[in-house]
This record gives structure tokens, C-alpha cells and sequence, in this order.
């Protein structure tokens, strides 16, 4: 704040009272605290005059004089600042009417003098300064024409917050909402879009949806259905809606749980969607029995009925398999330069030469990114070339350069820029001559092509899209997958395949496409890193070992550290022998478990989990409070450098960090663990127990969901959140396996549980729902209770069964009771004594034994559920 007691803030509340000119000392004052100039001169202003309250009238008409006085100076927003300390001082200090009467008539002249030259564009202002001048000093007097035709203005220029300010001033003008309303939607100003709703006719709200759906905001499209009330306006909108967390599971192939989320009440298009997730899929049996079951009438897809996942739906490698070449040796890269040089002596048109690249992803922003493949694609052939493996790429580098090879990639600046990160003491990728980019080659052929990625562009030139499912897979463990190599080989060869097709006889106009790449982006890491990264990698490609001597000093450290920690936790840890696996694997009581190297948020972790379980990296993100773009595996090479163990040896303990070590829950009470043992050779047995004692900061959580059955019928479970406290227990009477969720515990811990169990989530929170972390979320769209009860009810298919109600306990939501005698209810110390007097027969819940018996209360209950389900509010 500024210093009351400063001699130029005085002067001027001085000449304030006395009504002197004080323009130029206020610019002065002003400017003298450029940084928050704005704020700390309105706040004095508005302390100074506030505290002035026999004066605060005269220092208010000053306030209006200096206004007048800086409307045209746009080199400060001075007269901006004026008219808001002047609306803050209407809060209190002074009395608008009171000050507009007691202005000059002379000062009320040059304002409204002011704001018309304003209007019709006569003098230049700020329209901030015009509308809220307007506003504040009532000047609703001036032509509406005028009004309108500056306001076009300002919807050309995109003031909008002038624009709404006059809309709300002058309500009876014949506004042009339907316009205003696009532009608004237009430039993406939401909130500007909102305020302009509550100032126009009813049917804006309708309008406003429609162009939200129309720019494929759906999301945005659903919060204004709900805000407004337009259900009935707009049903798809709730499908759309519920469509999207139908994606999340099908991206994740959780079909049971899916189809149970769809329920039986959900439109058509959505159950039509589940359907094709499922036939694309390629589980063609579960597939004709979701047709069947939901009655579709969309065409049903014609695919082999394997009842096994595939990637039918999508674009197959074509060729041979031997078509494919993997590049890992100098010999075989001369096979490619050999190729290459017949395919251009044999053939009269241009040799096509497709470019990919693959890397592991990353999901932080200060990560090095690193390529491990280089895919080169032929018409007839496709050389997947690996970059860890090889050093040398002086062939490929002549094959990048060479003019009479004609190359073709998507989005290849990007993939060039990676490549010279990963090899910036080479020139190889410095730059690419005579190369054209597919979608400008597409779009250029077809220009109504809306395509955005290169499956769109197989999809629509070749008839089927490409299974991007190993784009996202671990490019930097060797050996590759048969999978991932046929993935590469496919990305590439799509390239070559659609550039010969949509070419074909249109020489002029591709070779006007055709141009040269240089990689002009320096790399943010030191090229020493990067070298040490690379040559890291490579020496653990085929295991592990053969480190580079500069990491091997530290790994024999670390290993050693382990030795010793070992023999001081003897009687709780123990290092054997690899050569003994076999006595551990025929006894069936022994786990086999991994240690995984994660980075969250940039801390290290160490994650141990069962060897045939699949860590949900997602779950993980949530259990830890995070996001999950902020959670990675550990590359090779920072297994090595930060942990200090190669992968597939890591233990779970001594680790060159103090990395704290996550259990899975499912490692619970086991008495022999068996793990990585620091080296190739050793494994490290110890209980659960000794791991979460020795464990640094040891948690046990849940770091894979538990396995989905995919067959038979799969019973209904719930998490409700406390917003459906009263149907939760409804719901629980019936029978339903519900968990209600307590209000002071973290609703992302409920997202865990429901991910865990395969539950799924019943709330009124449409904000939850949108959460990543939210899978099968289940929006409750009424506020009564009862009618919440039917919704779930119908779209769930949820019957009264007489054998099920009052099956799970009140408290804990256990199945299954144990019949308890009187004599055993009289000792436990729980039970009212008339209750003794009068009852016989106990039951005792089998999970928290609180106890029951059957009362009046019981028939009361029964008689409430029979009339929810078939009577009052059917």
C-alpha cells in the first residue's frame, strides 16, 4: 500500500477537497508505482476520500472532473480507474444520486459530450471507460441507434465485457442475441456466453446448447442442459455424457463392468457404442450377446467369431511376415541401402520412402525423450531399424539426403527433433531433403478432409483404421514384441501406401508439396547427458550388465550395500542362489513378485507387486493424490543411475535413494516373497511383514484393480457417495452390495475403491464424474430421494427378491449371518433387555457381528421396500 503519510498523497487529497486541478500530479502518482499502479492507486484514492467523510462528497465530484478530464489518455488507464474507485465509494462514502445531482451542469455537459463522440467513433476511448460511465453516471438517455451501432463495433473487436455491460444497460434495445451468442461461442468465452444467457430472451439458453454440441464441446453442452433445465430439449446430451465413461472402460477392455454401466434404460447409441468397443475388440462372442441383449437394430458387424481379442476392425499388415526386416546389425542396415538403390534403377516414377519414429512415452515435462525406432518403409518392404542397438547410421543418413528418393512422414518435424535430441553428436538428422507431409499431401488431394491424425487418413484412403495400442508400449525394452514390430513396420508402410494412392497421375501437385526439414529446436539437455542416457540404455538392452565402467563403480556399490544389508536383517531377509528357482516355483505357497522403479510428481518409489499382476499406473496416481500424466515407470538407465539396480533385479530394499516402497495389497500375510536380488544371478526371499518393517516408509496399497471375470453373470456393486446417503441404505436392504462412502474421507480414495472392486459410482457430483480417475461414474440426475431410487432401480434392472432383502448388514455391508442363541445375545452386552424378553433367534453379521433379530421394525422395512418397488413410486 502506499504511505499515507507521503507529501504528494496529501497534496492531492488536498486539491481533492478543494476542487484544483490535480491531473497531472495524479498521472505522476500513478505512474511513480508502475507494478501494481492500478490497484494501489485506487485503494489510496478510495482511503483518502472514505476517510474524508465531511469532504467526500466535493473529492467525489473532483474524482468526476479528473475522469473527464484523462477520457481519452489510453496511455494509462487512469479515467478506468477513476470510475472504479468511484463505484467502491458508492458502497459507502457516498450517495450516487446525491453526487450526479450535485455535479456542475457544465461537468454533466462534457460528460455526456464525451460519451456520444465515444458512441458514434467520433473520439477515441476506452469502451471499458464508455460502458461503465454509462452505467454509473445513468446516462441512459442516448440514441439507442448510437448504442447499437458502436456496440457492432465492439463485437468486431471482441470487447465483450463492454458489450455485455451496455446489453445490461440498455435491456429494451433490439439486440442481435443470436449473433452475439456465436461469437461468443466462437472465440470459446464461456463465461461471457453464461452472462449473456441471463440477459437475453429464455430460448438463448437453448441456442447455447445447441452451438456447444455443435462445436463438439460436450461437456460444456452437458453443464448447460443440467443449469438450464433442457432434458427433455435435449436427451442425446445425458448419452453423450455417459458415453464418454463408457469410453474409459472400453479403453481399458472392462466389458463387465461396461455393460452393467450402460444398464437397461441407456439410449440406443450408447448401447450400440458398447457393442462396436466390444466386435472391434475382437471378442466376438461377448459381442452377439450384447447385440441380443440390448436388441440392437444397427447392422451387425461381420467379424470371425474367434471369441478372442483382436484387432479385427482395424487395418492388418498386409505383406509377409518376412517383409518386415529388424535392423540391429551393420549387415542388415547394408541390406537397406541395397534395397533402397534397386528400387530406384527399377522403377520410372518416384521411390517412395515412409519415416516413423517410436519412443517410450513421457509424461513429465523436464523427461528426455529418446528414440529407440526408426522405421523405414518401402512399397514392398519395411525396415525397422533399432536405434539402441546400432551407433552408426551413416546409410541412413545418404538415404535422407538423397535426391532421388522422395520421402513421406506425419508430423516428421516432431519425430526429427526427437531424433536429434537422442543423437546430437551426429549430423545424421540434421535435415531431410525432398520430403512432403501426408496430410498436406491428403488434404491437398481432398479438401473436405477433416482428418486429424494418420488413422484418420487410413481410415478413409485404405478402408480401416490402424490399433494404435502399441504406440503407448515400452519402446526401450528389448528384445521388441512381435506386436510392436509389426506395429511399427504397419506405421510406416501406411505412409508409402496412401502417398502412392492419392498421388497416382498427380505429379504437379504433390511435388509443389515437397520440401526439406532441418531440425532448428536445440535440445533443453547437455549433449554429455544425453550420451551417458544413450549409452546407458544400451548396455542394458539385453539384460542388464555390461554397464559403463562409470556406473559400474556405482552399481557394485550398491550391491554391496545390499550384501551388508542383508547380513544385518539376517534372520529376516535372505539372499539365494538364481540356481534354486525351480525348489521355489514347486512350492505352492511361495510368491514371485517384482520391484518396479517409479517416478510421481519427480519422486522416486518402489512399487512391489506379484509377477503375473499388471500395475494400474492410474490407480497408482490416485492412491498417491496426484495426477496421472505426473506418474512414469523408470527408464532403463534411471533404474541403474538413480536406484541403483538394473530392471529385473531391483530389491525392495538398499536402494541408492530413499525411495519409500509401496505393497500391493495383495501381498498381504504372505510368508515367502521372492524378488529381484540386486544381480542377474541372485533373488532375495523375505515375508510381507520384514518387507513393511524394513521397507523405507513402507505403505501398503492397492496397485492393480482385481482381475474383471469376463464370463457369466456379474452381480451389481455400488459406492455411493454421501450425497445418496438415504438410497445407499435402500439400496443395501435390498440386497445391493453398496459401500457408502463417508464424508470426511478424500473422494479420490473413493475412486480407488471403486477402480480396486469394480464398483461402480453413484453420485450427484457431475464434477467427480468428469475427473480422469473416473471410470464408471453414474450420475444421479434427481434431487428426490425416491425418484432417485427409481432411476437407479430402472437403469440397473435392480428386482425385489424376498431371498435377498435384509441379506447384507446395515453397518458394514457384509453378506452372510450367523445364526447367535439367546443364551450367547445375553452375554454380549448389546441387546435391550426387553429385546431378550421377547426374541429367541439372533443373527450376527459374519464381518463386523453387530447383531440382529426380528422385530417390528423388520415388518415396517419389508412393507417400505414392497411399496418403493411396486406401488406409491413405480
Amino acid at each position: 500500500m502506499t504511505d499515507a503519510t507521503d507529501p504528494l498523497w496529501a497534496l492531492l487529497q488536498a486539491k481533492l477537497e478543494a476542487g484544483a486541478d490535480c491531473a497531472e500530479l495524479l498521472r505522476g502518482l500513478f505512474h511513480s508505482v508502475p507494478v501494481h499502479g492500478f490497484s494501489i492507486c485506487k485503494a489510496a484514492i478510495v482511503d483518502i476520500v472514505g476517510s474524508r467523510s465531511p469532504e467526500a462528497m466535493r473529492c467525489a465530484i473532483s474524482l468526476v472532473d479528473l475522469i473527464a478530464d484523462f477520457w481519452t489518455d489510453t496511455s494509462a488507464p487512469i479515467a478506468y480507474m477513476l470510475l472504479l474507485t468511484l463505484e467502491e465509494l458508492a458502497t459507502g462514502a457516498i450517495d450516487v444520486p446525491r453526487l450526479l445531482t450535485a455535479l456542475m451542469p457544465s461537468t454533466g455537459a462534457r460528460l455526456a459530450t464525451l460519451v456520444k463522440a465515444s458512441l458514434d467513433r467520433t473520439l477515441a476511448a476506452d469502451p471499458k471507460v464508455v460502458s461503465k460511465a454509462i452505467a454509473f453516471f445513468q446516462m441512459h438517455d442516448v440514441p439507442t441507434s448510437l448504442v447499437l451501432a458502436y456496440s457492432n463495433g465492439l463485437l468486431q473487436a471482441q470487447e465483450y465485457t463492454s458489450l455485455l455491460k451496455l446489453i445490461s444497460e440498455f435491456p429494451s434495445a433490439t439486440w442481435n442475441f443470436d449473433v452475439i451468442l456465436a461469437a461468443l461461442v466462437e472465440s470459446s468465452s464461456w463465461s461471457m456466453a453464461e452472462q449473456l444467457v441471463k440477459l437475453g430472451p429464455p430460448q438463448l439458453a437453448a441456442k447455447l446448447v445447441a452451438l456447444a454440441v455443435e462445436k463438439h464441446d460436450l461437456k460444456r453442452a452437458h453443464k448447460f442442459v443440467l443449469l438450464y433445465d433442457l432434458q427433455t430439449s435435449f436427451p442425446d446430451v445425458e448419452s453423450w455424457f455417459r458415453r464418454e465413461a463408457l469410453e474409459k472402460l472400453c479403453t481399458q477392455k472392462k466389458w463387465a463392468i461396461a455393460s452393467k454401466f450402460v444398464g437397461a434404460d441407456g439410449a440406443l447409441q450408447v448401447k450400440a457404442a458398447l457393442y462396436q468397443y466390444v466386435a472391434l475388440a475382437g471378442d466376438t462372442s461377448l459381442a452377439d450377446e450384447l447385440y441380443d441383449q440390448f436388441q440392437l437394430q444397427v447392422p451387425r458387424l461381420q467379424l470371425p467369431t474367434t471369441g478372442k481379442e483382436g484387432n479385427h476392425g482395424y487395418l492388418r499388415w498386409p505383406l509377409a511376415p518376412e517383409a518386415i526386416v529388424l535392423c540391429d546389425s551393420d549387415l542388415v542396415v547394408a541390406e537397406l541401402e541395397s534395397h533402397v538403390r534397386d528400387l530406384v534403377e527399377q522403377n520410372q516414377g518416384p521411390v517412395w520412402l515412409g519415416l516413423d519414429v517410436e519412443w517410450r512415452p513421457f509424461t513429465t515435462k523436464n523427461e528426455t525423450c529418446l528414440a529407440s525406432v526408426l522405421q523405414l518403409a518401402c512399397a514392398d518392404r519395411v525396415f525397422v531399424v533399432d536405434l539402441i542397438a546400432l551407433e552408426g547410421f551413416a546409410v541412413i543418413e545418404a538415404l535422407l539426403r538423397d535426391p532421388s528418393v522422395l520421402k513421406i512422414g506425419f508430423g516428421f518435424k516432431h519425430d526429427l527433433h526427437v531424433l536429434k535430441q537422442t543423437f546430437p553428436d551426429m549430423t545424421t538428422f540434421d535435415f531431410v531433403h525432398r520430403i512432403l507431409e501426408i496430410d498436406a499431401l491428403v488434404r491437398s488431394s481432398m479438401p473436405m478432409y477433416t482428418g486429424r491424425s494418420l488413422s484418420d487418413a487410413a481410415a478413409l484412403i485404405l478402408g480401416k483404421p490402424l490399433d494404435k495400442a502399441q504406440q503407448m508400449s515400452n519402446w526401450e525394452k528389448r528384445p521388441l514384441t512381435p506386436k510392436q514390430i509389426e506395429y511399427a513396420a504397419l506405421d510406416a508402410w501406411v505412409l508409402v501406401a496412401i502417398a502412392e494412392r492419392v498421388s497416382h497421375n498427380a505429379e504437379e501437385q504433390y511435388l509443389q508439396l515437397v520440401t526439406t526439414l532441418e531440425c532448428d529446436e536445440p535440445s533443453a539437455t547437455p549433449t554429455a547427458d544425453i550420451v551417458r542416457l544413450r549409452r546407458a540404455r544400451r548396455q542394458c538392452k539385453n539384460g542388464t550388465m555390461g554397464l559403463p565402467s562409470h556406473d559400474l563403480g556405482s552399481m557394485e556399490t550398491t550391491v554391496n550395500h545390499l550384501i551388508e544389508y542383508v547380513a544385518a536383517h539376517g534372520e529376516r531377509l535372505r539372499l539365494v542362489p538364481r540356481s534354486r528357482l525351480s525348489e521355489y516355483a514347486s512350492d505352492a505357497t511361495t510368491v514371485f513378485a517384482n520391484s518396479l522403479c517409479i517416478f510421481a510428481d519427480g519422486a522416486p518409489y518402489v512399487a512391489v507387486l506379484p509377477q503375473e499382476t499388471k500395475m494400474d499406473l492410474g490407480l497408482l496416481s490416485m492412491v498417491l493424490g496426484t495426477s496421472r500424466k505426473k506418474v512414469r515407470l523408470a527408464r532403463p538407465a534411471e533404474c541403474i543411475s538413480v536406484f541403483g539396480y538394473a530392471p529385473g533385479t531391483v530389491p525392495p530394499v538398499a536402494h541408492s535413494v530413499p525411495a519409500p516402497v509401496l505393497l500391493d495389497t495383495s501381498l498381504e500375510g504372505r510368508d515367502r516373497i521372492v524378488l529381484g536380488g540386486g544381480t542377474p544371478d541372485m533373488l532375495l526371499e523375505a515375508s510381507f511383514d520384514a518387507l513393511v518393517d524394513l521397507g523405507i516408509t513402507s505403505r501398503v496399497v492397492p496397485l492393480s484393480a482385481q482381475v474383471e471375470a469376463q464370463a457369466g453373470p456379474r452381480e451389481l456393486k455400488f459406492v455411493a457417495d454421501t450425497m445418496l446417503g438415504r438410497v445407499a441404505k435402500w439400496l443395501r436392504m435390498t440386497g445391493v452390495d453398496i459401500v457408502q462412502w463417508d464424508k470426511s474421507d478424500e473422494k479420490s480414495q473413493m475412486l480407488v475403491l471403486a477402480t480396486v472392486e469394480h464398483r461402480i459410482v453413484l453420485t450427484r457430483d457431475r464434477k467427480l464424474a468428469r475427473q480422469r480417475q473416473a471410470l464408471a461414474c453414474y450420475v444421479v440426475l434427481s434431487d428426490n430421494v425416491e425418484e432417485q431410487f427409481q432411476e437407479i432401480k430402472k437403469h440397473f434392472q435392480i428386482e425385489f427378491k424376498e431371498e435377498t432383502f435384509m441379506s447384507r448388514c446395515a453397518k458394514c455391508n457384509g453378506k452372510g449371518f450367523r445364526i447367535v442363541s439367546l443364551e450367547e445375545a445375553q452375554t454380549r452386552g448389546d441387546v435391550p433387555a426387553r429385546v431378550l424378553e421377547t426374541v429367541e433367534e439372533f443373527y450376527a453379521c459374519h464381518t463386523c457381528t453387530k447383531l440382529y433379530w426380528v422385530g417390528p421394525k423388520y415388518s415396517t422395512a419389508h412393507a417400505k421396500m414392497k411399496e418403493i418397488f411396486h406401488d406409491k413410486f413405480a
